[in-house]
């Protein structure tokens, strides 16, 4: 009984030692970056002049962090107005695009050439 409360003992031990804070998989010259606030996806195609999902409105608390990805079947340039972030996209090379939504307001994602709104995005 008592090699076994021992033993509980070390594991407990053990355990509380990996949260710690130096060393670990994270050397000292390395800061990992953590966001409280929670992370939103956002995915669309674009086929034959078509967005899918179409044009839909959604919104996000200020501080989350967002993330957009399009596949496209023809090249073309993905904009979010406001945030003023570009990225290309075309066959086989899907864009993506990730910010901290740290501006309030609405702000179109838009795909020039095709001349589609993909999402009006809401920050409060």
């Amino acid at each position: 009984m008592l090699a076994g409360l021992a033993m509980a003992m070390a594991v407990v031990a053990a355990l509380a030692g990996c949260g710690g804070g130096g060393g670990g998989a994270n050397p000292p010259d390395r800061e990992v970056s953590r966001s409280t606030a929670p992370a939103e996806r956002f995915e669309f195609e674009i086929a034959d002049g078509r967005a899918s999902p179409p044009l839909d409105r959604a919104t996000v608390a200020r501080g989350s962090t967002v993330q957009i990805v399009v596949t496209s079947d023809q090249p073309d340039e993905l904009h979010l107005h406001g945030y003023d972030l570009t990225v290309r996209v075309g066959p086989g090379e899907p864009g993506s695009v990730e910010f901290t939504a740290d501006q309030t307001g609405l702000f179109e994602l838009e795909v020039h050439d095709a001349g589609l709104v993909l999402l009006q995005l809401i920050v409060e």
